[in-house]
């Protein structure tokens, strides 16, 4: 599996963390990862807004607050303002994670869900991913529910055939119900990485992911920094 496929299979682990602790991520890591392309020049990251899909009783968010072994969410996600549409399904068992994702023209989306229309790459696995992504939609009867945007800063292994770090911030959500990649007019976005009642500064939020074996570089980062594991989940809270 490479960061670009279209098939993940992996263990995804999430922390969240002060921006003093994720400098001594970054410190940690550098000898293993190397800083994502798409980081930028200032090496700040970059933006990643994902609408949420779910059914009208919220199955999706409800199977996560009862902390389901087996659940899974639908949701299509950009990376810019005009490049293409990644239609995911994401389903979670236990630990290990398992996303398919299409990539669906900008000004085609919205059939795509529908299962019609052409993936950017048309070729027998994508059409399937399409196809899969349109027959659980309608079969689970989703409409739009949230729009949930941030930034996203991220380094890729250089000595594990796929492992990545991520920290994401200015994490923002509101309510959509309708199938924009945008907030709807007069919209007002909610702040979700701020203080708390539970904590007094913002945190950034940090992704361990790997494949089944994890590495060992990894496990000495968490023991070392007594990183303690989070079940956060952006549509939730969101939600």
């Amino acid at each position: 599996m490479s960061a670009t496929s279209d098939i993940f299979e992996r263990l995804e682990f999430k922390y969240l963390i002060s921006e003093s602790d994720a400098e001594r991520v970054r410190r940690a890591i550098a000898p293993y990862c190397r800083p994502d392309k798409h980081n930028g020049r200032a090496g700040l990251g970059y933006p990643i807004t994902s609408l949420y899909f779910d059914t009208p009783s919220l199955l999706f968010h409800r199977a996560k607050l009862r902390g389901d072994a087996d659940r899974m969410k639908l949701r299509a996600r950009v990376y810019d303002e005009t490049g293409r549409v990644h239609l995911e399904i994401k389903r979670k068992c236990v630990d290990v994670v398992h996303k398919t994702r299409v990539g669906v023209p900008r000004d085609d989306w919205q059939r795509a869900i529908a299962g019609y229309g052409v993936p950017v790459k048309d070729n027998a696995q994508q059409r399937a991913h399409l196809e899969a992504y349109a027959h659980l939609s309608a079969q689970a009867g989703v409409d739009p529910t949230l729009l949930v945007r941030y930034e996203r800063e991220a380094y890729a292994s250089d000595v594990d055939n796929y492992a990545r770090v991520t920290f994401d911030r200015n994490i923002v959500a509101t309510p959509c119900r309708e199938m924009l990649l945008e907030a709807p007019p007069g919209s007002q976005w909610y702040g979700l990485d701020g203080p708390s009642e539970d904590r007094i500064e913002s945190f950034a939020l940090l992704e361990l992911k790997a494949e089944l074996l994890i590495p060992y570089w990894m496990v000495s980062l968490v023991q070392e920094l007594s990183l303690q594991r989070s079940g956060y989940s952006k549509y939730s809270n969101g939600i």
